[in-house]
């Protein structure tokens, strides 16, 4: 790293302890001054308490902390007050106090106009940096997905190594991503007397290194002897097939196909520079992780490409406490009078996977890697399995903590990285902001279209759901009138029991029912039970389910209005007090007033009445498909009329 290249960490981390990213003051910092390698900070003291440095302070003090650059933060060391005399201003009391008690003059010095969103002037470049060094270290290292998957892997695994205590033994696996490593512990005396374990697994989607196991205390304790490097190796061959065993003896047949046999091994040791798993088998070295990272956010921050050029992940718009890739406070001329748009679009909650991106200060940044909801198409190519790496901000949290949808922003004018496969499989492309939302937005609404018309099967899952679970749908029913009557009614609650119960049923056929077909049969026993609406995904809105009838005039059936014996029955029951049929065998001579399905003092359907409304939904939508006139495009429910009659028939 040259002098340059120093210079811009060194604002970059500046920056950081200004806007009290690494600061460890509790009040906003108003002033700074610089020299070299050092930064004083000052703040007015909000409470009485004592500072990191061990200094007393009073309320309405103004404080002045001395801080040193370690590593890719700083550290404060000393602290002092300073009371300007009359006449004079805080900062020249400042640049007083530095000089009397730490016999420096500083450089530079500013006054901070709007706490926590000061930007250091690049001593570089002139220009305001667009983000401090702690964001841009976890910028550079979510660029790095750009990097080939087989260099990133390794610097990656060899980082994690380098973490592990030494002396110790490594095992990689002929698959490449598992990694067992035993860390050896000596005494005073020189003698091993302890041992510890972990077993590291890269992950290509996320492009982290994760422990999923390791030893149960922190050190295996035995007695104190001494162990030659052969001895090591040979103890830790033994330990790793000990431990390989048990795990493909617990696991079983899914275990055995995820070991393999070791494919590299070496003995780490303490005070010299190893770093084995940085060179590929086929000659290549891939970058030290430290070293690309420092110089991938310089790049960043200089406004430079990163070399190979990674594309800067997408994100929401920027939010200053967990948003690192910031963009400058100070816009340009052309863009003081004109607001970006950010293209925006919403996906499902189970689209959005978090994790936490681990950058190298320490830090950690929330993140999510979203697939692209089904049928998302672009020129006519089917992106459906492809998915986005982006950072959360706190609205994105929320979203996902809460079950509701997620809303994608995207950078006007940044591309787009889309990526699928894994390992040597994975393939990435680079779209526009704009098209990508056009086409999320497009392959939703084909998908919600497609919703609307009520699948047959999604009424013989109903049926087959009442026929097995019936006393637990009986005392469910009874609940759902006591809530309705205490106004404690909540849809999305009891769309989640009904799911609950559907899909317990529908596991039994592993592979027979789809997942609309698994939603569409919830909603329609809510309906029978509630007379309540399928709740949406946000769980504030309701949309009406379809009924039968609404599903057959889709396909051009013609909706049948003569009572049938089942109807007939249903209408019977209502006029008792139990809840009126199902939308879909509602006929002309009933009225609003007779098929309302809300009246929390109804009378409970017992189940023969509720089996044969959905029997006479199951016939009538049958019926409909047989007699219709084939409308142009998919049958949805081909392949399914013969077996659904027939299973129509047995239930009659």
């Amino acid at each position: 790293m040259n002098q340059q290249e120093q210079a811009t960490k060194r604002a970059a981390i500046f920056q950081d302890t200004i806007n009290g990213t690494n600061d460890p003051t509790p009040w906003p910092v108003t002033m700074w001054a610089s020299s070299g390698d050092t930064i004083w900070t000052a703040g007015t003291a909000r409470t009485a308490g004592e500072d990191s440095v061990g200094m007393i302070y009073g309320p309405g003090e103004t404080i002045v902390h001395r801080n040193t650059i370690a590593g890719d933060t700083t550290r404060a060391t000393e602290s002092f007050a300073i009371r300007p005399v009359d006449g004079q201003s805080p900062m020249d009391a400042m640049l007083t106090g530095i000089d009397q008690w730490n016999h420096r003059h500083p450089d530079r010095w500013d006054t901070v106009t709007t706490p926590g969103q000061y930007r250091m002037t690049d001593p570089t470049t002139g220009r305001p940096l667009p983000m401090g060094w702690s964001a841009g270290l976890a910028v550079a290292a979510s660029a790095a997905g750009r990097l080939d998957p087989d260099l990133l892997q390794a610097s990656l695994m060899q980082n994690a190594v380098e973490r592990e205590p030494r002396p110790c033994v490594f095992f990689l696996e002929d698959n490449g991503y598992d990694l067992m490593v035993f860390s050896w512990h000596r005494n005073q005396q020189g003698l091993f007397d302890a041992m510890s374990f972990k077993h590291l697994q890269y992950d290509d989607l996320s492009m982290q290194v994760t422990t999923i196991s390791h030893s149960e205390d922190t050190s295996e304790s035995f007695p104190a002897k001494t162990m030659s490097d052969g001895e090591l190796l040979t103890q830790s061959r033994i330990y790793r097939d000990e431990y390989q065993h048990w795990r493909e003896q617990d696991g079983g047949p899914v275990a055995q196909g995820m070991t393999g046999r070791v494919m590299r091994s070496g003995l780490l040791k303490p005070g010299l520079e190893q770093k084995p798993l940085l060179t590929l088998n086929d000659g290549r070295r891939a970058p030290d992780w430290d070293e690309f990272t420092d110089q991938a956010a310089i790049s960043i921050l200089q406004g430079r490409p990163i070399s190979p050029t990674p594309a800067l992940p997408q994100q929401e718009q920027p939010e200053q406490t967990t948003d690192p890739t910031a963009t400058p406070r100070t816009p340009s001329r052309t863009a003081v009078t004109t607001k970006q748009v950010w293209p925006n679009a919403w996906v499902a909650n189970r689209l959005a996977h978090t994790y936490m991106l681990h950058a190298k200060d320490g830090r950690d940044w929330p993140k999510m890697i979203v697939g692209l909801p089904r049928g998302t198409a672009i020129g006519g190519q089917d992106l459906t399995g492809w998915a986005t790496d982006m950072f959360m901000g706190r609205k994105n949290q929320r979203q996902k903590n809460e079950g509701r949808a997620v809303n994608l922003r995207f950078k006007p004018g940044t591309p787009v990285e889309l990526f699928t496969g894994r390992g040597t499989e994975r393939r990435t492309m680079q779209v526009d902001p704009q098209m990508i939302v056009q086409a999320i937005n497009d392959a939703q609404k084909r998908n919600r279209d497609a919703e609307e018309t009520l699948d047959t099967a999604s009424v013989e899952l109903t049926l087959k759901t009442v026929e097995e679970s019936w006393p637990q749908i009986n005392r469910m029913q009874g609940r759902f009138a006591e809530y309705q009557r205490d106004g404690t009614y909540k849809p999305a609650v009891a769309m989640k029991w009904a799911r609950r119960i559907v899909d317990r049923t529908a596991g039994e056929d592993e592979g027979r029912w789809t997942n609309r077909q698994r939603r569409q049969a919830a909603g329609l026993l809510i309906q029978e039970l509630a007379g309540t609406q399928e709740p949406t995904q946000d769980g504030d809105k309701t949309t009406d389910l379809p009924t039968v009838e609404q599903g057959a005039e889709a396909t051009g059936t013609p909706r049948k209005t003569e009572p049938t014996k089942a109807t007939e029955q249903g209408r019977n029951h209502n006029e008792a007090g139990s809840p009126a049929p199902a939308a879909g065998t509602e006929t002309k001579a009933e009225s609003p007033e007779t098929t309302r399905r809300d009246d929390p003092e109804r009378r409970h359907t017992d189940l023969k009445s509720t089996l044969d409304r959905f029997k006479t939904r199951l016939r009538e939508n049958l019926d409909g498909l047989n007699t219709a006139t084939p409308a142009p495009g998919i049958d949805r429910n081909r392949g399914q009329r013969k077996a659904l009659w027939k299973g129509a028939q047995e239930c009659h």
